[in-house]
């Protein structure tokens, strides 16, 4: 409402990002979204951990890892092309 914007245009972006976040499945768009600083590390730190935990329990290194240390390496990732 700040910005005045029509309560249909902001359904309307609401939808899109509901969309988004519900059909985009690739770890790029999961590191995208770790990426955004008015998010506080600690909730960087769980939202990582949520998202790529089952990835690096299959890992026997990484297994043996506290949440803590696991969420910060969840937070270094970053896409290779």
């Amino acid at each position: 409402e700040y910005y005045a914007v029509p309560h249909e245009l902001q359904n309307q972006v609401r939808r899109f990002y509901d969309y988004v976040w519900t059909n985009q499945k690739q770890y790029d768009d999961k590191i995208a979204l770790l990426s955004d600083k008015q998010m506080s590390t600690h909730l960087q730190r769980k939202l990582a951990l949520h998202l790529f935990k089952d990835v690096f329990s299959q890992i026997s290194f990484f297994a043996e890892l506290d949440d803590l240390v696991l969420g910060e390496i969840c937070l270094a990732l970053r896409t290779r092309i």
